[in-house]
């Protein structure tokens, strides 16, 4: 009897594991918007202006070096209520590049 009951309880326990991992990974993925809503205006503020700085000047070079990097300065800065559309297309741009082969 103790090993059928054994056996019955490795599915809701599979089950339960899954629901929290997935609930992890939802949790985690918007982590990065939580920390920037809760920053200090002026914190805030300045992140976003030297981010964007970042996106109209580092990143306008064609150094495929600079790709990964320039990639998530764009994401991080579509994380602000800030980006207005010309803001998105610049981030949509640097996303989208995709690096030459070497």
């Amino acid at each position: 009897m103790h090993g059928r009951l054994g056996r019955w309880a490795r599915w809701p326990a599979a089950v339960v594991g899954f629901a929290g991992v997935l609930f992890l990974m939802v949790w985690c993925e918007g982590a990065e918007q939580r920390a920037i809503r809760n920053m200090p205006e002026g914190e805030r503020h300045a992140l976003f202006v030297r981010t964007l700085q970042n996106l109209k000047s580092v990143c306008t070079a064609p150094e495929e070096a600079m790709h990964a990097y320039c990639a998530e300065q764009a994401r991080i800065a579509l994380e602000f209520s800030e980006c207005d559309p010309a803001c998105q297309a610049l981030a949509s741009r640097q996303i989208s590049r995709v690096p030459r082969p070497r």
